[in-house]
């Protein structure tokens, strides 16, 4: 089959003669949840004539959750030619169509169709709607029709119901697809019209209520089957309810309006599917990469590849923005803690004097503390020296201790002088102790 028009808005995907639609709408993507589903063709249409044979399938997947009618739904947009594969001749167009999965347990079934430059036999048949078992003690239907026919092209009309015998063109059934499930009710068998006029029949059953089904219920499905006369329309609105609901057919745990027999996140109002990363987590992709954050082994910086090149979980990009900003410590490319440089200093003087810090062993030859040091802690002179040297390691044991972090952790420099000629003391500096007999050790 082909169609005569564009339709930006379907998918179309061709096996054989039969065609599948698959509507580009937002919705919640398979209706099958739980112990409710819609079987995987949701409307189906075949018509026939002397010039072939065209069917139409829509998927399962083209219905969409409408909040406010409580239903599943497909809708067509625009007119549908369906042609002969290989004559493209037009058998039949479908001017509209919208059918309904409503609630739990109720079809509704609405299309206009114009015949063809023939006589056209047509079947437009509903998915099955499955559901919890529906007692035979309780379980009661109600079906409904209504057919409106026109005259196109002035010589009269005629819709005929398949099936002969007084068969109406539309059937409802329980517990099995139509047509093999058991039958509820079939009507409006003929209508007939003169030249460029218009009439209307329809038909329910029963006339008010419902009546008993006399079975239980567990699915139901409905079907519209008729032959039509060339150049005229018909137009159709039909729907079968079984009552009363399924237990728990309304029930929202999470309150987004989506029921929970529909919400593959049931418990999740942010959520109808599991996504990426599951129900309770939100699929979000921070670098914009297509990749979301739960599943990105670089969620910060985009990387639409994954890459990573060591393995260690982490990707590429990350790595490099880790390299470069550790560029120039000189270790082994980790991060870098407080005080690392005061221990890499320590050990890179620790072939020299066993102290810390080259640049302090220069200020020892240069002549000491300071010049803004009292006069006693300069060079050449202060507590307990033997020599301008001593006095000068002396100076810059005190000179480090008073530049030290707050002041030595948190002490000042006078009371800690003692502490320094005699010895003791200590504090944790750059991640290593630090002792203050430093310069003092040495004699």
């Amino acid at each position: 089959m082909r169609f005569g028009r564009d339709i930006p808005a379907f998918g179309i995907r061709q096996i054989g003669r039969w065609v599948t639609i698959t509507a580009m709408v937002a919705g919640t993507g398979s209706a099958a949840v739980g112990q409710i589903e819609v079987s995987e063709v949701a409307l189906e249409v075949e018509a026939s004539s002397a010039s072939g044979v065209a069917v139409l399938e829509i998927g399962r997947d083209a219905l969409s959750w409408d909040g406010a009618a409580q239903a599943l739904v497909w809708q067509g947009d625009g007119a549908l030619q369906l042609l002969e594969p290989e004559t493209r001749a037009v058998i039949a167009t479908l001017t509209s169509a919208l059918v309904e999965f409503r609630g739990c347990s109720k079809v509704t079934l609405n299309f206009a169709l114009d015949a063809g430059d023939s006589d056209v036999t047509v079947i437009v048949r509903t998915g099955q709607l499955a559901f919890p078992t529906i007692a035979a003690d309780s379980a009661a239907g109600r079906a409904s029709a209504s057919f409106t026919l026109s005259d196109l092209n002035g010589d009269g009309a005629e819709m005929v119901g398949l099936g002969g015998g007084g068969r109406g063109a539309f059937r409802a059934y329980f517990n099995g697809q139509a047509p093999d499930g058991s039958l509820f009710a079939h009507l409006v068998a003929v209508m007939s019209i003169s030249g460029g006029g218009s009439g209307s029949a329809s038909q329910r059953d029963p006339l008010f209520g419902y009546r008993a089904v006399g079975s239980a219920v567990s699915d139901m499905s409905v079907e519209v089957a008729f032959t039509l006369s060339a150049l005229d329309r018909l137009s159709a609105s039909t729907s079968f309810d079984i009552n009363p609901d399924p237990d728990d057919c309304g029930a929202d745990a999470d309150g987004d309006g989506l029921p929970d027999w529909l919400d593959g996140c049931p418990d999740d109002p942010g959520k109808s599917e599991p996504g990426d990363c599951g129900c309770g987590m939100a699929d979000l992709d921070s670098d914009a990469d297509g990749v979301a954050d739960c599943n990105d082994n670089c969620p910060m910086s985009a990387n639409a590849d994954q890459a990573d090149a060591d393995g260690d979980g982490v990707g590429d990009a990350c790595d490099d923005a880790d390299e470069e900003a550790d560029e120039g410590d000189g270790d082994d490319g980790a991060a870098e803690p407080v005080g690392e440089s005061v221990v890499a200093e320590d050990e890179a003087d620790a072939a020299d004097d066993g102290q810390v810090g080259e640049a302090e062993d220069a200020e020892e030859v240069e002549g000491g503390a300071p010049s803004g040091w009292p006069t006693w802690l300069r060079s050449g002179g202060g507590a307990g020296s033997a020599s301008d040297d001593d006095d000068a390691e002396d100076a810059e044991t005190v000179a480090e201790l008073m530049s030290g972090a707050g002041g030595l952790c948190g002490y000042g420099a006078v009371a800690l002088l003692p502490l320094a000629l005699a010895g003791l003391g200590g504090c944790k500096l750059g991640g290593r102790e630090r002792g203050v007999r430093r310069g003092i050790g040495r004699r």
